[in-house]
C-alpha cells in the first residue's frame, strides 16, 4: 500500500508524510493525456478518470530536478473534486483549495522557491489548452466547472452546448 505508514508522527506535516500522501492520491488516480482538456487538467462524471492536456508536458525542469506535473495536478483535481461531490461547493471555492494543497506539495517536495516557477509553467500551459481552437475534449469531462464560471462559450466550443 502506497502513502503514509501509521506511526507515531504520522500526524506531522513532513516532507515524508507529504510525498506519501500525494503519491497515493496519484497512484489510484486512472490518468488520460489522449485529450485536450481547455482547464489543463479535468475529471470525469463519474469521478474516477482524470484527464491532463495531450499538450501538457509531463515535467518541469526546476534547477536541474524534474518535477513530475501530473502529480501535482492530479493532487489538485482530486482535492477539487472531493470538495465539489463531499460538501457540493461551488467550483472557485474547490479550485482555491485545491490550488492551497497543490501549493502545498510542491513546495514540501521541490522546495519553498519551486511554487513560483512551477505555477508560472502552469498559468502559460493553461493559457495554451484554453485557447486551442476545435479541442477534441473527453466525452464524459465533468462539466460544473465551466458552469459555475458561466463559461457558456467554451462549453459550445467543446461541443456540449448546441
Amino acid at each position: 500500500m502506497i502513502g503514509i505508514k501509521h506511526g507515531p508522527r504520522d500526524w506531522l506535516l513532513t516532507k515524508f508524510n507529504t510525498t506519501g500522501a500525494v503519491n497515493a492520491l496519484y497512484s489510484r488516480a486512472k490518468v488520460s493525456r489522449k485529450y485536450d482538456v481547455p482547464d489543463l487538467a479535468g475529471y470525469a462524471e463519474n469521478g474516477q478518470d482524470f484527464y491532463i492536456d495531450k499538450d501538457c508536458p509531463k515535467e518541469l525542469d526546476y534547477m536541474g530536478k524534474k518535477i513530475d506535473v501530473d502529480k501535482f495536478l492530479i493532487l489538485h483535481e482530486e482535492v477539487e473534486l472531493a470538495l465539489i461531490k463531499m460538501l457540493h461547493l461551488i467550483y472557485q471555492d474547490c479550485h482555491q483549495i485545491a490550488c492551497l494543497a497543490e501549493k502545498e506539495g510542491v513546495e514540501m517536495e521541490c522546495g519553498m522557491s519551486a511554487w513560483e516557477p512551477y505555477s508560472e509553467f502552469m498559468r502559460k500551459q493553461i493559457d495554451m489548452a484554453w485557447n486551442k481552437k476545435n479541442p477534441q475534449v473527453p466525452p464524459n469531462l465533468y462539466k460544473k466547472p465551466y458552469v459555475d464560471e458561466r463559461e457558456h462559450a467554451k462549453l459550445k466550443q467543446m461541443g456540449y452546448l448546441k
